[in-house]
């Protein structure tokens, strides 16, 4: 459950709601958020502010909250290690979205958070993102996003793995994904797209995921408003360190 309260200027949240980093989402059928495979961003918590400014044609968008910490109970002892720390998770994002030739629009954010966890090992969990959306025309968009952090696994990020508890130390990862999505005709739909999630090989051990890379197509169909089907391709392949990859 949430609240918002919004205005043209102003919106508050408080309960559980989408995070502020990463906001967009690649259009799959299969796994809409493709967590594990470039995307990242979960529901938690949070009390979080957004405030817009219209300068001319462009609209800035600042926003800012503090959001529950998750990070699991890695040390067993019957509390999750991020509320046994006490403190919120800070997360903070600005956008800015503009005209681009006659129906378009360009948005670009930079967001970022910056958590703690506290048990028999304490760990820090952060990141820094960026999210693009290019609007081309009514028919045609490109977006993505790209991300570099520690401790993704809060997130579903470094292909959800966070810490390595074998070498006492937050697993670093990149990550990215793109998406094009084209109207063939008013009522078909063309999305693709590449994801790819690569945890850094040297905060890994032998057997962990050290790469996830996924591509996808489908065509969309709308019988009407209210309803419409659609067909996918969707491949993903998995490697591991020291061991063999799977498809």
């Amino acid at each position: 459950a949430y609240l918002e309260l919004s205005n043209d200027k102003w919106t508050f949240v408080a309960g559980q709601y989408w995070d502020i980093i990463s906001p967009l989402n690649p259009f799959t059928l299969n796994y809409p958020v493709m967590w594990g495979g470039g995307n990242i961003g979960y529901r938690r918590p949070q009390l979080s502010v957004a405030h817009r400014i219209k300068t001319g044609k462009t609209l800035l968008t600042f926003q800012a909250g503090v959001f529950r910490t998750i990070s699991g109970d890695l040390d067993n002892d019957g509390i999750d290690d991020g509320t046994e720390e006490g403190a919120p998770t800070l997360q903070g994002r600005i956008a800015a979205q503009f005209p681009f030739k006659n129906e378009g629009s360009i948005q670009l954010g930079i967001s970022a958070h910056s958590g703690k966890s506290k048990g028999a090992v304490d760990y820090d969990s952060n990141s820094i993102n960026l999210d693009l959306s290019l609007v081309f025309s009514k028919r045609l968009t490109v977006l993505g996003e790209f991300y570099t952090g520690k401790n993704m696994l809060p997130f579903f990020g470094g292909i959800v793995q966070g810490v390595n508890a074998a070498l006492q130390k937050e697993v670093e990862s990149t990550g990215f994904f793109a998406t094009i999505v084209a109207g063939l005709t008013p009522k078909l739909k063309l999305n693709t797209g590449y994801g790819q999630d690569k945890p850094d090989e040297k905060t890994l051990s032998t057997g962990n995921r050290s790469q996830n890379q996924i591509v996808f197509a489908n065509l969309m169909c709308s019988l009407s408003k209210a309803v419409s089907f659609g067909f996918e391709i969707y491949h993903v392949a998995t490697d591991y360190l020291g061991t063999d990859s799977q498809n």
